[in-house]
């Protein structure tokens, strides 16, 4: 109440991350009220905040979550529980614009640097969400390129995913963003043989310049669910716009 005063638009027909990007980086709403389910796709969440930056309101159900967002602030602060970005190595920088510091993925890179850390150093519990980001710049006619995560116990995997460029919205010589998110499996943080790593696979060699590489790890839901229904759409969500 209060959050959403006037007359509102409702909209449940996105299908895909790029009519979704689409949507929300040409709002001219003032407020976004997000309803997530557990079927929903975890990078809306970094993407809407790309647009509407204050979060107003989260809570959280069984099945999903509601959150409340807007374009000016005040707003909450957020329980971020780890946050970090992926140092940039020397050779790769890019000397003639320091301000931007960058590396590059070409015909002969088929795989970046990467960031490892065991993962009981940055998650308190399974119901953590990681949000991967970076800045994309694509030089050739490539499209695919793929932000990795993993999580490994020694030897053995456990969870490996990603995100591929060519989903998002994206034009050759600028720069766009690049999200992958995941809620954790069910995994042992006590032990601290088990590690979070995350690169970009080059599946094409293609030619990219890479920035901002960034990792963040929020709390997620914390109810369990007792009941699930299968093969609901991946981007089954409801979004209403001030």
């Amino acid at each position: 109440k209060g959050i959403f005063p006037h007359s509102v638009t409702l909209l449940d027909s996105i299908s895909n991350l790029t009519e979704f990007q689409t949507f929300v980086s040409t709002s001219k709403a003032e407020r976004l009220l997000y309803m997530e389910s557990s079927y929903s796709a975890k990078e809306n969440y970094q993407i809407i905040r790309k647009y509407f930056p204050y979060l107003l309101e989260h809570t959280s159900h069984v099945g999903g979550d509601y959150y409340a967002f807007s374009k000016e602030g005040p707003g909450k602060s957020e329980e971020i529980i780890f946050s970090d970005s992926l140092p940039i190595k020397n050779e790769y920088e890019n000397s003639e614009n320091s301000a931007i510091p960058y590396f590059t993925l070409d015909s002969l890179t088929e795989y970046s640097q990467s960031y490892s850390l065991p993962l009981n150093e940055m998650a308190v519990n399974t119901n953590n969400i990681i949000d991967i980001q970076l800045k994309v710049k694509r030089i050739s006619n490539h499209k695919n390129l793929i932000l990795v995560a993993s999580i490994n116990d020694k030897d053995t995997s456990i969870f490996w995913g990603g995100g591929n460029l060519k989903n998002y919205i994206q034009e050759k010589d600028q720069w766009t963003w690049l999200y992958y998110s995941f809620k954790l499996p069910n995994v042992d943080l006590k032990n601290k043989d088990v590690t979070f790593t995350t690169y970009l696979w080059n599946n094409e060699k293609g030619h990219f310049l890479i920035t901002d590489y960034q990792i963040q790890v929020r709390y997620g839901n914390p109810v369990v669910y007792s009941f699930a229904v299968k093969n609901l759409p991946a981007f089954n969500a409801g979004f209403i716009q001030k």
